[in-house]
């Protein structure tokens, strides 16, 4: 997907390195929780830092990027589809790990709905969209909780009944009975996505692109121009050679 004439080649290595960990940590879910692998601290605090660092690195990233590109609503769409997919063969195929709302769903809901609010993303400060964006998002972490929380410090107790079909589970408030391998809601990682198209606001402000293309690695770059693809693909990959492994 190219996002201006000259490619940012240390953003393609980013979302590249973010594609590796990705894979990684998938291939790891895939053992402990299909194949029944006993590795204590995946399923732990462990396994969750990993899982939020990897996702973070992709929604900023996407965000960062953001306002570089063309036609936020058709990629947006066509993602938002590649993760009705998803949805749709987790279902099929793996209905006792279906997923949810998972990454490309919020990815593609994103660029959305960010595409109807670049104007406020374009004249806003960037320093004070940045840390207002960050502020929110730490303030809503936990929602899934049916709290609002700050420093793990509970600051209010949300209403039940935020918490009561798919869609408010798709804005970020989960009933009980909702389940998903991959879950990620608007609330709170649109805070984080907007933090990326403000980290972008800052270095074009400053005019700094030119940092976008000091750092390369070039097979980690094709991973990059290619994440959408990978995605789609790695899954399945993962879960036949497993299922031959474990034969």
């Amino acid at each position: 997907m190219e996002l201006t004439k000259t490619r940012y080649r240390t953003i393609d290595m980013l979302r590249g390195l973010a594609i590796v960990f990705m894979v990684a940590y998938h291939i790891t879910w895939d053992l402990v929780h299909i194949h029944g692998v006993a590795w204590p601290w995946f399923t732990g605090p462990g396994g969750w830092v990993v899982q939020r660092s990897i996702r973070w690195m992709f929604v900023l990233i996407s965000g960062f990027c953001f306002l570089m590109g063309k036609q936020p609503v058709k990629r947006g769409l066509i993602t938002l589809g590649c993760g009705a997919v998803v949805t749709l063969v987790t279902l099929l195929v793996l209905p006792e790990h279906p997923i949810h709302f998972g990454i490309l769903t919020f990815l593609g809901s994103a660029m959305v709905l960010s595409a109807a609010g670049k104007p406020i993303l374009k004249k806003c400060d960037p320093y004070a969209g940045f840390f207002l964006c960050l502020l929110l998002f730490l303030l809503t972490q936990d929602a899934e909780s049916e709290r609002l929380t700050f420093c793990g410090r509970e600051l209010v107790r949300l209403p039940d009944w935020l918490y009561s079909n798919l869609f408010t589970a798709y804005l970020g408030f989960p009933g009980t009975a909702f389940s998903s391998s991959d879950y990620v809601p608007l609330i709170p990682w649109l805070f984080s996505f907007w933090m990326g198209c403000f980290a972008y606001r800052v270095v074009e402000k400053h005019r700094r692109q030119g940092l976008l293309t000091k750092v390369s690695c070039k097979p980690l770059e094709w991973l990059g121009r290619h994440s959408l693809i990978i995605y789609l693909a790695h899954q399945p990959v993962i879960y036949g050679v497993l299922y031959l492994v474990f034969l």
